[in-house]
């Protein structure tokens, strides 16, 4: 509907008697939004993106999500990394990136940025391995014990975080002292335990007691500390 007609109308309309024009102006606004919608559907057809367009606008966007997963690890990484699934999360998108986008183009045209976001998770991973090795460290030597197998599930615990502390070349001269002072401690538990008793008999002047005692605390630490250290020659009493 053009002005021209649209303003020949109204002047049509005018020249009716009331209840002809209401019933011409009901058409009229009819027309006007069949017009209206046929524009907007027209508009609409004209924009739509081709299938070219939406992969690389998605490829855009899955870049910028990788982005954001780094940045996101990144800030996380300052404070105590209780857990590897980060690292696991960014390992798993480096690998598989890519492995959706249909459009080779598209692949050759970011690889240089695919490169380097690949590069920079792999290496913030490491970094989140190597942290959340250091946090598990923390938690066995803070952790408490109060038998004899929980002496001993230390120990083995201790060992095996040293291997991986050696593996991952963390093993410092620090790491390897605290360990072995928290190894130590275990190793003298039940020799503790059975000293005390020894102390407490002597002070009732059960010396027999306190005696065979004493020599019961060395052959329970010649047994542990053999169990800690294999070779390591065991302290006497």
């Amino acid at each position: 509907l053009t002005k021209a007609l649209f303003l020949k109308e109204i002047r049509r309309i005018a020249e009716l008697s009331d209840g002809e024009a209401l019933s011409e102006i009901e058409n009229l606004l009819k027309l006007l939004k069949s017009d209206e919608a046929l524009s907007e559907n027209k508009v609409e057809d004209e924009d739509e993106p081709t299938d070219e367009q939406m992969a690389r606008e998605d490829a855009i966007n899955d870049i910028r999500d990788f982005e954001r997963e780094i940045d996101r690890a990144k800030r996380d990484l300052n404070k105590p990394v209780t857990s590897d699934s980060m690292a696991t999360n960014l390992r798993v998108t480096a690998d598989s990136f890519d492995d959706y986008w249909n459009s080779e183009a598209l692949k050759a045209e970011f690889s240089e940025k695919i490169a380097q976001l690949r590069t920079s998770a792999e290496e913030l991973a490491d970094k989140i391995d190597r942290a959340y090795l250091l946090y598990r460290l923390d938690t066995i030597l803070e952790s408490d014990f109060r038998s004899q197998v929980g002496a001993y599930d230390l120990m083995e615990m201790l060992d095996d975080i040293s291997q991986e502390l050696k593996q991952s070349k963390m093993l410092t001269p620090e790491l390897v002292q605290k360990i072995r002072e928290r190894k130590e401690r275990a190793a003298w538990f039940r020799a503790r335990k059975k000293l005390d008793d020894a102390d407490i008999a002597e002070a009732a002047d059960n010396k027999s007691k306190a005696s065979r005692m004493r020599n019961e605390a060395q052959a329970m630490l010649k047994q542990d500390w053999k169990r800690a250290f294999k070779s390591e020659p065991v302290p006497a009493i």
